[in-house]
Protein backbone atom coordinates (compact mmCIF):
# COMPACT_ATOMS: atom_id res chain seq x y z
CA UNK A 1 0.00 0.00 0.00
CA UNK A 2 1.51 3.23 -0.71
CA UNK A 3 1.71 5.97 2.25
CA UNK A 4 3.07 9.24 2.54
CA UNK A 5 5.24 10.77 5.71
CA UNK A 6 4.33 14.27 5.88
CA UNK A 7 6.33 16.15 8.93
CA UNK A 8 5.26 19.70 10.55
CA UNK A 9 8.23 19.96 12.26
CA UNK A 10 10.52 23.53 11.98
CA UNK A 11 14.05 23.58 11.85
CA UNK A 12 15.22 27.34 11.51
CA UNK A 13 18.87 28.66 11.00
CA UNK A 14 19.76 32.35 10.96
CA UNK A 15 21.17 33.74 8.16
CA UNK A 16 23.95 35.96 9.63
CA UNK A 17 22.93 39.82 7.14
CA UNK A 18 18.98 39.41 7.32
CA UNK A 19 16.25 37.03 6.93
CA UNK A 20 16.37 33.21 7.56
CA UNK A 21 15.72 30.16 5.13
CA UNK A 22 13.60 27.61 6.98
CA UNK A 23 12.77 23.84 5.93
CA UNK A 24 9.39 23.55 7.31
CA UNK A 25 7.46 20.16 5.89
CA UNK A 26 8.12 17.07 3.88
CA UNK A 27 6.90 14.16 2.62
CA UNK A 28 8.11 11.05 1.07
CA UNK A 29 7.09 8.19 -1.12
CA UNK A 30 8.17 5.02 -1.32
CA UNK A 31 10.58 4.33 -4.69
CA UNK A 32 11.87 1.56 -6.79
CA UNK A 33 14.54 1.34 -8.92
CA UNK A 34 11.93 -0.43 -11.07
CA UNK A 35 9.62 2.29 -10.92
CA UNK A 36 9.63 5.46 -13.22
CA UNK A 37 10.57 8.79 -11.85
CA UNK A 38 8.06 11.51 -10.49
CA UNK A 39 7.38 14.70 -12.39
CA UNK A 40 6.32 17.61 -10.38
CA UNK A 41 4.12 20.66 -11.63
CA UNK A 42 3.75 23.91 -9.31
CA UNK A 43 -0.01 25.17 -8.59
CA UNK A 44 1.39 27.73 -7.06
CA UNK A 45 -0.40 28.76 -3.64
CA UNK A 46 -2.93 25.46 -4.37
CA UNK A 47 -0.23 22.72 -4.30
CA UNK A 48 2.02 20.56 -6.30
CA UNK A 49 1.61 17.97 -8.23
CA UNK A 50 3.10 14.80 -8.63
CA UNK A 51 2.66 12.31 -11.23
CA UNK A 52 4.42 9.92 -13.84
CA UNK A 53 3.60 6.76 -15.97
CA UNK A 54 2.62 3.64 -13.81
CA UNK A 55 3.87 -0.17 -14.37
CA UNK A 56 0.79 -1.53 -13.03
CA UNK A 57 -0.78 -2.10 -17.05
CA UNK A 58 -4.08 -2.27 -17.87
CA UNK A 59 -5.60 -3.82 -21.00
CA UNK A 60 -4.76 -2.10 -23.68
CA UNK A 61 -4.48 0.99 -21.29
CA UNK A 62 -1.38 2.79 -19.43
CA UNK A 63 -2.72 4.03 -16.20
CA UNK A 64 -0.59 7.51 -15.03
CA UNK A 65 -0.59 7.95 -11.28
CA UNK A 66 -1.47 11.67 -10.34
CA UNK A 67 -0.98 12.81 -6.79
CA UNK A 68 -1.76 16.54 -5.16
CA UNK A 69 -0.74 17.70 -2.24
CA UNK A 70 -1.66 20.82 -0.27
CA UNK A 71 1.30 23.34 0.74
CA UNK A 72 1.63 21.58 3.58
CA UNK A 73 2.78 18.52 1.20
CA UNK A 74 -0.26 16.98 2.78
CA UNK A 75 -1.79 14.88 0.27
CA UNK A 76 -5.29 15.77 -1.14
CA UNK A 77 -5.70 13.72 -4.05
CA UNK A 78 -4.38 9.92 -5.46
CA UNK A 79 -5.61 9.34 -8.69
CA UNK A 80 -5.42 6.95 -11.86
CA UNK A 81 -5.86 8.19 -15.35
CA UNK A 82 -5.84 5.83 -18.62
CA UNK A 83 -4.85 6.57 -21.97
CA UNK A 84 -4.16 4.40 -24.97
CA UNK A 85 -0.91 2.55 -25.26
CA UNK A 86 -0.67 4.06 -28.49
CA UNK A 87 -0.33 7.62 -27.14
CA UNK A 88 3.15 9.20 -25.62
CA UNK A 89 3.82 11.47 -23.38
CA UNK A 90 4.18 15.34 -25.18
CA UNK A 91 4.17 17.61 -22.55
CA UNK A 92 2.18 18.71 -19.43
CA UNK A 93 0.77 21.93 -17.75
CA UNK A 94 -0.85 23.47 -14.45
CA UNK A 95 -3.05 26.51 -15.44
CA UNK A 96 -6.16 27.87 -13.67
CA UNK A 97 -7.30 25.37 -11.20
CA UNK A 98 -6.59 22.05 -13.98
CA UNK A 99 -3.73 20.04 -14.88
CA UNK A 100 -3.06 18.83 -18.38
CA UNK A 101 -1.04 16.16 -19.81
CA UNK A 102 -0.96 15.56 -23.65
CA UNK A 103 -0.34 12.64 -25.99
CA UNK A 104 0.39 12.41 -29.11
CA UNK A 105 -0.17 9.04 -32.04
CA UNK A 106 3.58 7.83 -32.79
CA UNK A 107 2.28 5.34 -34.96
CA UNK A 108 0.66 8.52 -37.18
CA UNK A 109 2.48 10.44 -39.78
CA UNK A 110 0.02 13.06 -38.51
CA UNK A 111 0.58 12.80 -34.90
CA UNK A 112 -3.14 12.77 -33.57
CA UNK A 113 -3.25 14.81 -30.09
CA UNK A 114 -4.99 13.39 -27.07
CA UNK A 115 -5.58 16.12 -24.15
CA UNK A 116 -6.10 14.78 -20.37
CA UNK A 117 -7.38 17.15 -18.15
CA UNK A 118 -7.38 16.97 -14.74
CA UNK A 119 -9.28 19.40 -12.44
CA UNK A 120 -7.09 19.37 -8.36
CA UNK A 121 -10.00 20.06 -6.48
CA UNK A 122 -12.02 17.08 -7.28
CA UNK A 123 -10.28 15.24 -9.57
CA UNK A 124 -12.47 14.66 -12.07
CA UNK A 125 -10.79 13.85 -15.74
CA UNK A 126 -11.90 14.98 -18.90
CA UNK A 127 -10.59 13.58 -22.33
CA UNK A 128 -10.00 15.17 -25.79
CA UNK A 129 -9.43 13.41 -28.78
CA UNK A 130 -8.04 15.98 -31.32
CA UNK A 131 -6.83 15.73 -35.16
CA UNK A 132 -4.02 16.79 -36.46
CA UNK A 133 -3.81 17.13 -40.26
CA UNK A 134 -0.04 18.66 -40.18
CA UNK A 135 3.12 16.94 -39.33
CA UNK A 136 5.24 18.92 -37.17
CA UNK A 137 9.03 18.41 -34.58
CA UNK A 138 6.86 19.92 -32.08
CA UNK A 139 9.42 22.32 -29.53
CA UNK A 140 6.75 24.52 -27.58
CA UNK A 141 3.74 23.79 -25.65
CA UNK A 142 1.18 25.57 -23.86
CA UNK A 143 -2.39 25.00 -22.53
CA UNK A 144 -5.23 26.47 -21.26
CA UNK A 145 -9.03 25.51 -20.75
CA UNK A 146 -9.99 26.08 -24.43
CA UNK A 147 -6.59 25.46 -26.67
CA UNK A 148 -3.46 23.97 -26.83
CA UNK A 149 -1.14 26.34 -28.76
CA UNK A 150 1.96 23.82 -30.04
CA UNK A 151 5.37 25.35 -31.37
CA UNK A 152 7.67 23.56 -33.46
CA UNK A 153 9.13 23.33 -36.75
CA UNK A 154 7.38 21.97 -40.01
CA UNK A 155 10.21 21.21 -42.99
CA UNK A 156 12.50 23.42 -40.67
CA UNK A 157 10.44 26.53 -40.67
CA UNK A 158 9.23 27.66 -37.11
CA UNK A 159 4.77 27.20 -36.75
CA UNK A 160 2.66 27.69 -34.11
CA UNK A 161 -0.57 26.23 -34.48
CA UNK A 162 -3.88 26.72 -31.95
CA UNK A 163 -6.07 23.81 -31.76
CA UNK A 164 -9.11 25.14 -29.88
CA UNK A 165 -10.49 21.81 -28.72
CA UNK A 166 -13.55 23.24 -26.92
CA UNK A 167 -15.17 24.25 -30.42
CA UNK A 168 -13.47 21.93 -32.88
CA UNK A 169 -11.03 24.25 -34.39
CA UNK A 170 -7.49 24.45 -35.65
CA UNK A 171 -5.86 27.47 -37.19
CA UNK A 172 -2.07 28.08 -38.06
CA UNK A 173 -0.56 30.98 -37.27
CA UNK A 174 0.38 33.43 -40.13
CA UNK A 175 3.96 35.66 -40.26
CA UNK A 176 6.43 32.62 -39.12
CA UNK A 177 7.67 29.91 -41.48
CA UNK A 178 11.37 31.83 -42.06
CA UNK A 179 13.78 28.89 -42.64
CA UNK A 180 16.31 30.79 -40.59
CA UNK A 181 14.66 31.05 -37.34
CA UNK A 182 14.99 29.03 -33.83
CA UNK A 183 12.36 29.91 -31.55
CA UNK A 184 14.31 31.32 -28.56
CA UNK A 185 10.96 31.19 -25.81
CA UNK A 186 7.42 31.04 -25.94
CA UNK A 187 4.92 32.18 -22.92
CA UNK A 188 1.37 33.30 -22.31
CA UNK A 189 0.46 36.59 -20.55
CA UNK A 190 -2.80 36.20 -19.09
CA UNK A 191 -3.48 39.34 -18.68
CA UNK A 192 -3.38 40.48 -22.20
CA UNK A 193 -4.53 37.05 -23.53
CA UNK A 194 -1.05 37.44 -25.61
CA UNK A 195 1.31 34.29 -26.77
CA UNK A 196 4.60 36.20 -26.94
CA UNK A 197 7.54 34.40 -29.07
CA UNK A 198 11.22 35.32 -29.00
CA UNK A 199 13.20 33.99 -32.12
CA UNK A 200 16.73 34.62 -33.62
CA UNK A 201 16.91 34.77 -36.82
CA UNK A 202 19.08 35.88 -39.67
CA UNK A 203 17.61 38.24 -42.98
CA UNK A 204 18.17 37.79 -46.53
CA UNK A 205 21.04 39.73 -46.31
CA UNK A 206 22.11 37.21 -43.55
CA UNK A 207 22.22 39.69 -40.84
CA UNK A 208 21.39 38.49 -37.31
CA UNK A 209 18.30 39.42 -35.38
CA UNK A 210 15.43 38.98 -33.28
CA UNK A 211 11.88 38.47 -34.57
CA UNK A 212 9.34 39.43 -31.44
CA UNK A 213 5.58 38.41 -32.36
CA UNK A 214 2.86 38.03 -30.52
CA UNK A 215 -0.65 36.80 -31.36
CA UNK A 216 -3.96 36.06 -29.23
CA UNK A 217 -5.89 32.98 -28.34
CA UNK A 218 -8.07 33.43 -32.24
CA UNK A 219 -4.46 33.36 -33.61
CA UNK A 220 -4.66 36.89 -34.68
CA UNK A 221 -1.05 38.66 -34.55
CA UNK A 222 -0.84 41.49 -32.57
CA UNK A 223 3.10 42.47 -32.42
CA UNK A 224 5.62 41.36 -35.70
CA UNK A 225 9.25 43.31 -34.94
CA UNK A 226 12.29 42.87 -36.05
CA UNK A 227 16.13 43.73 -34.44
CA UNK A 228 19.12 43.53 -36.32
CA UNK A 229 22.07 43.32 -34.01
CA UNK A 230 25.13 45.23 -35.29
CA UNK A 231 29.42 44.36 -35.16
CA UNK A 232 28.30 40.89 -36.38
CA UNK A 233 26.63 39.47 -32.54
CA UNK A 234 24.06 37.21 -32.46
CA UNK A 235 21.68 36.18 -29.75
CA UNK A 236 22.05 32.55 -28.20
CA UNK A 237 19.24 32.64 -25.98
CA UNK A 238 16.55 35.05 -24.69
CA UNK A 239 13.22 35.83 -22.73
CA UNK A 240 10.51 37.84 -23.31
CA UNK A 241 7.68 39.39 -21.10
CA UNK A 242 5.39 42.36 -21.47
CA UNK A 243 5.96 44.89 -18.39
CA UNK A 244 4.10 46.66 -16.25
CA UNK A 245 3.92 49.40 -18.41
CA UNK A 246 2.95 47.34 -21.26
CA UNK A 247 6.13 47.30 -23.04
CA UNK A 248 7.80 44.13 -24.73
CA UNK A 249 11.20 43.56 -22.64
CA UNK A 250 13.41 40.89 -24.14
CA UNK A 251 17.15 39.95 -22.49
CA UNK A 252 18.91 37.21 -22.73
CA UNK A 253 23.55 36.55 -24.02
CA UNK A 254 24.65 37.55 -27.30
CA UNK A 255 27.62 36.18 -28.88
CA UNK A 256 29.78 36.87 -31.69
CA UNK A 257 28.81 35.26 -35.24
CA UNK A 258 28.75 31.39 -35.54
CA UNK A 259 30.52 31.26 -31.54
CA UNK A 260 28.36 29.53 -28.70
CA UNK A 261 30.31 31.13 -25.93
CA UNK A 262 28.78 34.33 -25.01
CA UNK A 263 30.07 37.48 -24.00
CA UNK A 264 27.25 39.44 -21.93
CA UNK A 265 23.44 39.90 -22.15
CA UNK A 266 21.47 41.90 -24.10
CA UNK A 267 18.40 44.00 -22.81
CA UNK A 268 15.83 45.73 -24.91
CA UNK A 269 12.11 47.41 -24.79
CA UNK A 270 10.06 47.90 -27.57
CA UNK A 271 8.18 50.93 -27.46
CA UNK A 272 5.18 51.79 -29.31
CA UNK A 273 6.70 53.31 -32.65
CA UNK A 274 10.30 53.42 -31.68
CA UNK A 275 11.18 49.87 -32.50
CA UNK A 276 13.40 47.86 -29.90
CA UNK A 277 15.89 49.72 -28.07
CA UNK A 278 19.07 47.47 -26.88
CA UNK A 279 21.74 47.56 -24.70
CA UNK A 280 24.16 45.60 -24.09
CA UNK A 281 26.01 44.27 -20.83
CA UNK A 282 29.72 42.65 -21.19
CA UNK A 283 30.79 40.31 -18.50
CA UNK A 284 33.25 42.93 -17.78
CA UNK A 285 30.87 45.43 -16.19
CA UNK A 286 29.40 42.66 -13.83
CA UNK A 287 31.37 42.96 -10.23
CA UNK A 288 30.60 39.49 -9.20
CA UNK A 289 31.14 37.46 -12.34
CA UNK A 290 34.41 35.75 -11.91
CA UNK A 291 33.39 35.14 -8.13
CA UNK A 292 33.62 31.42 -9.11
CA UNK A 293 36.94 31.21 -10.18
CA UNK A 294 40.14 30.98 -7.88
CA UNK A 295 41.28 34.42 -6.64
CA UNK A 296 44.81 34.42 -8.92
CA UNK A 297 42.64 33.53 -12.37
CA UNK A 298 39.80 35.90 -11.52
CA UNK A 299 42.81 38.95 -10.88
CA UNK A 300 44.66 37.89 -13.55
CA UNK A 301 41.32 37.92 -16.25
CA UNK A 302 40.83 41.20 -14.68
CA UNK A 303 44.18 42.76 -14.99
CA UNK A 304 43.89 41.85 -18.87
CA UNK A 305 40.60 43.18 -19.15
CA UNK A 306 41.86 46.72 -17.75
CA UNK A 307 45.08 46.76 -19.83
CA UNK A 308 43.25 45.83 -23.20
CA UNK A 309 41.26 48.88 -22.66
CA UNK A 310 44.13 51.40 -21.73
CA UNK A 311 45.43 50.18 -24.85
CA UNK A 312 42.31 50.65 -26.94
CA UNK A 313 42.19 46.73 -27.74
CA UNK A 314 38.70 45.36 -26.10
CA UNK A 315 39.07 41.90 -24.75
CA UNK A 316 35.59 40.42 -23.82
CA UNK A 317 35.57 37.50 -21.75
CA UNK A 318 33.46 34.85 -22.84
CA UNK A 319 31.21 31.70 -21.61
CA UNK A 320 28.69 29.37 -22.21
CA UNK A 321 25.76 31.46 -20.60
CA UNK A 322 22.17 30.64 -20.43
CA UNK A 323 19.28 33.51 -19.57
CA UNK A 324 16.93 30.75 -17.60
CA UNK A 325 14.84 33.67 -16.43
CA UNK A 326 13.47 37.32 -16.54
CA UNK A 327 10.91 38.97 -14.54
CA UNK A 328 10.02 42.47 -13.19
CA UNK A 329 9.67 43.37 -9.23
CA UNK A 330 9.57 46.52 -7.64
CA UNK A 331 10.48 48.87 -10.38
CA UNK A 332 13.54 46.63 -11.58
CA UNK A 333 13.93 43.64 -13.64
CA UNK A 334 15.53 40.70 -12.35
CA UNK A 335 17.67 38.34 -14.49
CA UNK A 336 18.64 34.87 -13.70
CA UNK A 337 21.69 33.07 -16.14
CA UNK A 338 24.07 30.59 -15.40
CA UNK A 339 27.37 29.22 -16.88
CA UNK A 340 27.39 25.73 -17.94
CA UNK A 341 29.57 23.33 -20.17
CA UNK A 342 28.37 20.53 -22.12
CA UNK A 343 29.52 17.15 -21.29
CA UNK A 344 30.01 14.52 -24.22
CA UNK A 345 31.67 11.49 -21.90
CA UNK A 346 30.70 7.88 -23.33
CA UNK A 347 27.75 6.30 -21.13
CA UNK A 348 25.57 7.76 -18.64
CA UNK A 349 27.34 7.16 -14.78
CA UNK A 350 23.73 7.90 -12.94
CA UNK A 351 22.13 5.13 -14.25
CA UNK A 352 23.79 2.64 -12.15
CA UNK A 353 23.25 5.10 -9.26
CA UNK A 354 19.92 2.49 -8.28
CA UNK A 355 17.59 5.63 -8.21
CA UNK A 356 16.00 5.03 -11.69
CA UNK A 357 15.99 2.26 -14.51
CA UNK A 358 17.24 2.70 -17.94
CA UNK A 359 13.33 3.05 -19.15
CA UNK A 360 13.90 6.92 -17.73
CA UNK A 361 15.85 7.78 -21.37
CA UNK A 362 12.33 7.31 -22.81
CA UNK A 363 11.68 10.73 -21.36
CA UNK A 364 15.20 12.38 -21.52
CA UNK A 365 17.64 11.07 -24.08
CA UNK A 366 20.45 12.07 -22.63
CA UNK A 367 20.15 16.11 -22.60
CA UNK A 368 17.56 15.78 -25.60
CA UNK A 369 14.54 15.97 -23.89
CA UNK A 370 11.58 14.41 -25.58
CA UNK A 371 8.86 16.70 -23.22
CA UNK A 372 8.33 20.35 -25.70
CA UNK A 373 9.45 23.40 -24.41
CA UNK A 374 13.14 22.16 -24.95
CA UNK A 375 15.85 24.68 -25.65
CA UNK A 376 17.02 25.65 -29.25
CA UNK A 377 19.86 24.34 -30.68
CA UNK A 378 22.36 27.50 -30.15
CA UNK A 379 22.38 25.90 -26.74
CA UNK A 380 25.24 23.86 -28.46
CA UNK A 381 23.64 20.74 -25.66
CA UNK A 382 22.85 17.94 -28.48
CA UNK A 383 24.45 15.23 -28.19
CA UNK A 384 26.08 15.75 -24.28
CA UNK A 385 25.71 13.25 -21.96
CA UNK A 386 25.15 15.98 -19.16
CA UNK A 387 25.84 19.30 -18.32
CA UNK A 388 27.91 20.55 -15.95
CA UNK A 389 27.82 24.10 -14.39
CA UNK A 390 29.58 27.32 -12.81
CA UNK A 391 27.85 29.67 -11.47
CA UNK A 392 24.48 31.06 -10.63
CA UNK A 393 24.51 35.11 -12.07
CA UNK A 394 21.42 37.47 -11.12
CA UNK A 395 21.14 40.94 -12.30
CA UNK A 396 18.94 43.74 -11.58
CA UNK A 397 18.43 46.38 -14.44
CA UNK A 398 16.24 49.26 -14.74
CA UNK A 399 13.66 49.87 -17.30
CA UNK A 400 16.32 51.11 -19.83
CA UNK A 401 18.36 48.08 -19.31
CA UNK A 402 21.09 50.43 -17.03
CA UNK A 403 23.04 47.93 -14.72
CA UNK A 404 21.68 48.15 -11.17
CA UNK A 405 23.49 45.80 -9.41
CA UNK A 406 24.71 42.04 -9.65
CA UNK A 407 25.59 38.62 -7.47
CA UNK A 408 26.20 35.38 -8.14
CA UNK A 409 26.67 32.04 -6.24
CA UNK A 410 29.33 29.26 -7.48
CA UNK A 411 27.73 26.03 -8.69
CA UNK A 412 30.26 23.12 -7.14
CA UNK A 413 30.39 19.83 -8.69
CA UNK A 414 26.96 20.35 -10.14
CA UNK A 415 25.80 18.40 -13.03
CA UNK A 416 22.46 17.86 -14.85
CA UNK A 417 21.40 14.84 -17.47
CA UNK A 418 19.60 18.04 -19.84
CA UNK A 419 19.83 22.26 -19.59
CA UNK A 420 18.12 23.35 -16.87
CA UNK A 421 17.95 25.98 -14.03
CA UNK A 422 19.91 24.68 -11.00
CA UNK A 423 20.07 27.70 -8.36
CA UNK A 424 17.19 29.66 -7.69
CA UNK A 425 16.66 33.88 -6.53
CA UNK A 426 14.74 35.37 -3.95
CA UNK A 427 15.07 39.00 -3.58
CA UNK A 428 12.83 41.38 -1.35
CA UNK A 429 13.86 45.32 -1.10
CA UNK A 430 17.42 44.68 -0.64
CA UNK A 431 18.02 41.51 0.52
CA UNK A 432 18.41 38.49 -1.39
CA UNK A 433 19.35 34.85 -1.11
CA UNK A 434 20.52 32.58 -3.85
CA UNK A 435 20.17 28.85 -3.42
CA UNK A 436 20.42 25.43 -5.12
CA UNK A 437 20.79 21.57 -3.76
CA UNK A 438 24.18 20.01 -3.68
CA UNK A 439 23.54 16.24 -3.04
CA UNK A 440 22.30 16.41 0.87
CA UNK A 441 22.99 19.44 1.66
CA UNK A 442 21.34 23.26 0.61
CA UNK A 443 24.33 25.93 -0.36
CA UNK A 444 23.13 29.36 -0.66
CA UNK A 445 24.44 33.08 -0.58
CA UNK A 446 22.64 35.84 1.54
CA UNK A 447 23.41 39.40 0.14
CA UNK A 448 22.44 43.01 1.36
CA UNK A 449 22.52 45.34 -1.79
CA UNK A 450 22.63 48.21 0.83
CA UNK A 451 25.60 47.04 2.65
CA UNK A 452 27.08 45.23 -0.71
CA UNK A 453 27.67 41.98 1.75
CA UNK A 454 27.33 38.77 1.34
CA UNK A 455 27.84 35.44 3.36
CA UNK A 456 27.88 31.91 1.94
CA UNK A 457 26.28 29.32 3.99
CA UNK A 458 25.06 25.60 3.50
CA UNK A 459 23.00 23.19 5.52
CA UNK A 460 21.99 19.80 5.61
CA UNK A 461 19.10 18.50 4.22
CA UNK A 462 16.58 17.56 6.72
CA UNK A 463 14.89 13.93 6.80
CA UNK A 464 12.79 14.94 10.45
CA UNK A 465 13.58 11.72 12.00
CA UNK A 466 16.08 10.98 14.72
CA UNK A 467 19.10 9.01 14.27
CA UNK A 468 17.78 8.91 10.27
CA UNK A 469 21.41 8.39 8.26
CA UNK A 470 21.07 9.47 4.53
CA UNK A 471 23.93 7.02 2.91
CA UNK A 472 22.95 7.95 -0.76
CA UNK A 473 21.35 11.02 -2.60
CA UNK A 474 20.76 10.77 -5.98
CA UNK A 475 23.30 12.14 -8.37
CA UNK A 476 21.91 14.72 -12.07
CA UNK A 477 18.44 14.53 -9.98
CA UNK A 478 16.70 16.85 -7.66
CA UNK A 479 16.86 20.35 -6.81
CA UNK A 480 15.68 23.64 -5.39
CA UNK A 481 12.83 25.25 -6.90
CA UNK A 482 10.51 28.35 -6.72
CA UNK A 483 7.10 27.32 -5.57
CA UNK A 484 4.87 30.73 -4.55
CA UNK A 485 5.16 33.54 -2.83
CA UNK A 486 8.75 33.21 -0.66
CA UNK A 487 8.35 29.46 -0.70
CA UNK A 488 10.15 27.30 -2.43
CA UNK A 489 11.03 23.00 -2.57
CA UNK A 490 14.04 20.83 -2.53
CA UNK A 491 13.29 17.35 -3.80
CA UNK A 492 15.39 14.43 -5.00
CA UNK A 493 15.74 10.97 -4.03
CA UNK A 494 17.75 9.45 -0.95
CA UNK A 495 18.72 5.98 0.49
CA UNK A 496 18.37 6.42 4.10
CA UNK A 497 18.86 4.02 7.21
CA UNK A 498 17.55 4.20 10.54
CA UNK A 499 18.36 1.72 13.40
CA UNK A 500 16.00 2.63 15.68
CA UNK A 501 13.09 0.83 13.15
CA UNK A 502 12.19 -2.47 13.42
CA UNK A 503 13.89 -4.65 11.01
CA UNK A 504 11.95 -4.09 8.06
CA UNK A 505 11.59 -0.78 8.10
CA UNK A 506 15.54 -0.43 8.72
CA UNK A 507 16.24 0.90 5.25
CA UNK A 508 14.16 2.84 2.87
CA UNK A 509 14.72 4.24 -0.70
CA UNK A 510 12.83 7.12 -1.18
CA UNK A 511 11.59 10.30 -3.21
CA UNK A 512 11.34 13.34 -1.50
CA UNK A 513 9.96 17.19 -1.25
CA UNK A 514 10.82 19.62 1.20
CA UNK A 515 9.48 22.84 1.76
CA UNK A 516 11.35 26.16 2.28
CA UNK A 517 10.45 29.20 2.97
CA UNK A 518 12.98 32.32 2.89
CA UNK A 519 12.03 35.35 4.29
Amino acid sequence: MRYLFTTLLLILFVIEITGQVVQTDRVELPFKYTEENYLLASAGNRGLILFRESKEKVSKKQPWEIIMLDTTLTEKLNITAEVDYKYSIMGYEYRGGHFYLLFNNDNSSRSDLYLVKISIEDGAITHHEIDNELTMEPSHLLINDQAIVLGGYINFRPTFIVFDYVNDNVKVVPGFFNKRSEVLDFNYDEEHDSYNVLMAQKSVLNHNGLAIKSFDSRAKVLVDEKYEFDNNWRALNGKVIISESNKIVVSGSFATNSSYYSQGYYFGNLAPGAGLLMKYIGFSELSHFFDYMKPRRAEKIKTKINNSKASNKPYEYKAQAYVHHLNEQDGEFLLISELYKPEFRNGNSSIATGFYNNTDTNYRNRTGQKYVNRHSRLTNTEGASHISYHESVVLGLDGSGKLIWDQSLSLDDVETLSLEQVAEVYKKDKNGVLIYKKEGELVYKTFDLSQESSVDSSVVINTFKEHDEVSQHSERQGKVQYWYDNNFIVWGYQKVTNDQFAQADKKRNIFFINKLLIE
